[in-house]
């Protein structure tokens, strides 16, 4: 008896259906897999390009106006210094007594942890290209057999790179959160946004306790904009730690603007809990009053918190009225506007716009099932409530609530430019796409024009506004007019062209044979004389300002020439700007300078 057995023709066509089906989805992932790094290396090379922008304009603002004025110098000259005088004299009270901020302390005293952090950054470096000192450097007879050296000007371009680096990196981590949230072209933009205007470049690498403070707060945005990706709440929990950090040590305002983003997280994001804000922020606040009065007290040498007394005087006191005020609108109605310029109309267009590039506001969840023959994925989405207008609201709130105080200032507000330039980078955006996507190519190519336009009219305004601090600092270039008129630096002042005078030693001990004695007025003081600006192997400074005896000096830098009658005679004098004048020729402008300082010579 002979059996039937059954084909196998089915079974052999499914292993064959499954085996392709294989096949196939290994292709796809290799496919896939591919795009990903292709995607990724194409992503890191345009981070690299937009980070290389940031950096040249940081540098080109630094390069172009690098001295400082009133606002700055306490902590340029602390930088001066900790790299110069270090240790030397100090003793159980704390520093040397030659330190500026002794003869100097100003209205309110600053802490000195932003100066000692720039310092310390820096000191290793310039000891290694520069020596010990930075005029010590390349000691060599060059070309007509003259000596050849630096000034300590190399100290001043140093700090303020460093300074300006890091400012650009917290930049560079902000962008790449803002990329992983909200897409590469918005990040892309957000960079052409940031570079084109003027007041924020300018001031990331001047060592203002602002900027000390802005950095902080920048890195507490990209901590803040990867909540979705939170694991725990951890990056909720860096942001608190930072800004508190940035409240308690640097600028006490902050705690205005840390306010709102706290109760955003906490009602809105809902990725804080209360319990953990407390025990962190308490926790962080008690250690960082702890370094500051640990490390303050040292430099001032007396027990001191710095920062409670600026809020004192600032807040409580109010006596910061006394260098002026004005109206509650101000910084909405003339700040803003002013440091956004033309990009003030991309972020109108990113209020009423929706992002279709947000990558990371979306949590899911996926469930995978798989039969013999296929394989379905399903894929659940719950939106979230962080949404750009979620990050743009206690930025506002902060700018309302601080509006209160009457004397404000544009740099008081700059921690809402980087969360109102995400705002106008996805306006641009927006535009930009909707541009692209339309068919006529006459409304295509108006768009793109616009689009452009708008960041070239801000880079030229911001481009004009630079010459024109460079005009603004007359006290700096009163330095390097002085010391090259004594022939002992180049036109820039960074070059020594003759060697430190011989020494004394008949005395006993060894003194600089110096024979130029230098007033400085205080105008001068206040627009751009800093230390890094002295040669005191040759000369010596005062900056006195009671009961001075010109006769004590050989040359003064003067706001006006009255010491002619004092035996003094003009040999240069420094203009900076006065006004714009409007003309009806090509360009139809002209910036006027007038003479603000003078050098005096004694006759001999």
């Amino acid at each position: 008896m002979i059996r039937n057995r059954k084909p196998l023709t089915n079974n052999n066509s499914n292993n064959n259906i499954n085996n392709n089906n294989i096949n196939n989805n290994n292709n796809n992932e290799k496919i896939k897999r591919r795009e990903r790094i292709l995607n990724r290396q194409k992503e890191q090379i345009e981070q690299f390009y937009t980070d290389f922008i940031i950096f040249v304009v940081m540098f080109i603002h630094v390069v172009v106006c690098p001295f400082t004025k009133v606002e700055e110098s306490f902590n340029l000259q602390g930088m001066h210094d900790i790299i110069n005088i270090g240790n030397k004299g100090s003793d159980e009270q704390g520093v040397s007594l030659e330190y500026d901020h002794l003869e100097f302390p100003g209205v309110i005293p600053r802490t000195f942890i932003g100066s000692l952090f720039i310092s310390s950054l820096s000191y290793l470096p310039l000891n290694i290209l520069f020596g010990s000192s930075a005029n010590e450097f390349m000691t060599t007879n060059l070309f007509n057999n003259q000596f050849s050296g630096t000034t300590k000007m190399v100290q001043l371009y140093f700090v303020r790179l460093m300074l300006g680096t890091i400012s650009c990196i917290s930049l560079m981590i902000l962008k790449r959160s803002i990329s992983k949230k909200f897409g590469t072209q918005v990040a892309f933009w957000f960079t052409l946004i940031t570079v084109s205007q003027f007041h924020l470049m300018f001031y990331i690498s001047r060592p203002l306790p602002n900027i000390f403070a802005l950095i902080l707060v920048i890195i507490s945005y990209s901590f803040w904009l990867n909540d979705d990706d939170d694991d725990g709440g951890s990056m909720v929990d860096w942001m608190i730690m930072v800004l508190t950090i940035a409240i308690f040590i640097f600028r006490s305002e902050i705690l205005i603007l840390a306010g709102p983003i706290v109760l955003s997280c906490l009602f809105l994001q809902k990725n804080l809990k209360f319990h953990r804000f407390l025990i962190i922020g308490i926790f962080t606040a008690l250690l960082s009053i702890i370094f500051t009065i640990f490390i303050d007290s040292y430099f001032w040498r007396r027990i001191l918190y710095p920062e409670y007394e600026v809020f004192q005087f600032n807040t409580i006191e109010n006596k910061s009225s006394e260098w002026g005020t004005l109206p509650f609108h101000w910084y909405f109605s003339t700040a803003l506007p002013k440091t956004l310029t033309f990009t003030l109309l991309f972020f109108f267009i990113g209020l009423i716009s929706k992002n279709n590039n947000q990558n990371n506001n979306k949590s899911s969840t996926t469930t995978t099932t798989t039969t013999t023959t296929t394989t379905t994925t399903t894929t659940t989405t719950t939106t979230t409530t962080t949404t750009p207008i979620t990050f743009l609201l206690p930025i506002l709130l902060f700018i309302g609530i601080y509006s209160i105080l009457p004397h404000k200032e544009i740099r008081f507000i700059f921690y809402s430019i980087p969360i109102i330039n995400l705002i106008s980078a996805i306006g641009a955006t927006n535009l930009w796409n909707y541009g692209k996507s339309r068919k006529n190519k006459l409304f295509k190519l108006l768009i793109s024009l616009f689009t452009i336009g708008i960041l070239i009219g801000n880079s030229m305004i911001s481009l004009f506004s630079l010459y024109i601090s460079t005009l603004n600092y007359p006290g700096g270039h009163s330095m390097i007019s002085l010391h090259k008129h004594l022939n002992l630096t180049d036109e820039m002042g960074i070059l020594l062209l003759s060697p430190p005078p011989p020494l004394l030693n008949n005395t006993g001990g060894e003194e600089n044979q110096v024979n130029c004695k230098v007033h400085i007025d205080n105008l001068a003081a206040i627009s751009g004389v800093s230390r890094f600006g002295e040669l005191n192997d040759f000369c010596v400074y005062s900056k006195k300002e009671r009961d001075v005896n010109f006769n004590d000096f050989n040359y003064l830098i003067a706001p006006n020439t009255s010491t002619t009658q004092l035996g003094f005679k003009e040999v240069d004098s420094i203009s900076a700007f006065d006004h714009i004048k409007l003309k009806k020729t090509f360009p139809f402008f002209e910036i006027v300078e007038s003479p603000t300082l003078y050098i005096m010579e004694k006759k001999k």
